[in-house]
């Protein structure tokens, strides 16, 4: 029989890079502190005047399917000012939503739902307007898109939070700068094809007829 159709396979790869959209889309916060209408084109990391700064990052428009397997994903930043190499440990999450908003207040950020969390530990000097680039959250990111509400284009926010442990800071540039933006870039990939139909068995064929016998010749007469 004729053999069925081989399935078309799934996306095989994809890559996204994006930068918050509105103003109100990164802040930082300690504590019951909410930091952003203060200082509206940076963000902090580390510790600043006794404070552990934690930071968020909301990403909007993510087109990234359900249960995609995520390759690699990373924040790419830009240092506001030139620091030293004193130690920024924090550990980056994602608000773990179906589709994330960003908070408004010290209250809303310290209730976000967080996912298990990527160590993140900052020791060399940042200099100012360089580029630098976060730990890879990949297992972060995928609690995200394996979530049953999770759609395309849907929202993510990336939430950097303090060991409370640093002995420095990194400042760097936020949305509200205008350039300089951080940077969400992720790979992706693995989401399934549908497989083939298989095809139809072919009909046998008849098996021929036997052909008859021969006819004995008779005996001779004796003399």
């Amino acid at each position: 029989g004729t053999s069925g159709s081989s399935g078309t396979s799934g996306t095989s790869l994809g890559e996204i890079e994006t930068v918050p959209l509105i103003n109100d889309d990164d802040g930082f916060w300690s504590g019951a502190h909410y930091y952003t209408v203060s200082y509206p084109n940076e963000l902090n990391l580390g510790i600043v005047d006794g404070e552990y700064m934690n930071t968020y990052i909301r990403f909007d428009n993510i087109n990234i399917p359900p249960y995609a397997t995520i390759i690699a994903a990373s924040v790419k930043l830009y240092a506001q000012e030139t620091s030293l190499d004193n130690d920024v440990n924090t550990v980056i999450y994602m608000n773990d939503a179906d589709n994330a908003s960003a908070p408004t207040n010290a209250t809303e950020a310290n209730a976000l739902t967080l996912t298990d969390g990527t160590s993140w530990s900052v020791t060399s000097t940042w200099t100012s307007g360089s580029e630098y680039y976060s730990a890879d959250f990949t297992d972060e990111l995928q609690t995200v898109v394996n979530r049953t509400g999770w759609e395309n284009f849907n929202s993510v926010m990336v939430v950097i939070k303090d060991t409370e442990t640093s002995i420095g800071y990194r400042d760097v540039f936020s949305m509200n700068s205008g350039s300089n933006l951080p940077v969400l870039e992720v790979v992706w990939g693995g989401r399934p094809g549908t497989s083939g139909t298989s095809g139809s068995s072919g009909t046998s064929g008849s098996s021929g007829t036997s052909g008859s016998s021969g006819t004995s010749g008779s005996s001779g007469t004796s003399g």
